[in-house]
């Protein structure tokens, strides 16, 4: 991805994710990593 376009993902407040048909994600911006931490135990568990 162009550095200016991650530059401008990663400062934003809402989540946002890359993912492949086979749900392998390819980018994840701050917000989505801080999300998935809050709640590992439940996606872990699905």
């Amino acid at each position: 991805m162009k550095a200016y376009i991650v530059s401008a993902l990663d400062t934003t407040q809402t989540t946002f994710m890359i993912v492949d048909n086979n749900f392998k994600i390819f980018y994840a911006n701050k917000k989505s990593v801080e999300l998935l931490k809050k709640h590992e135990v439940l996606c872990r568990s699905k």
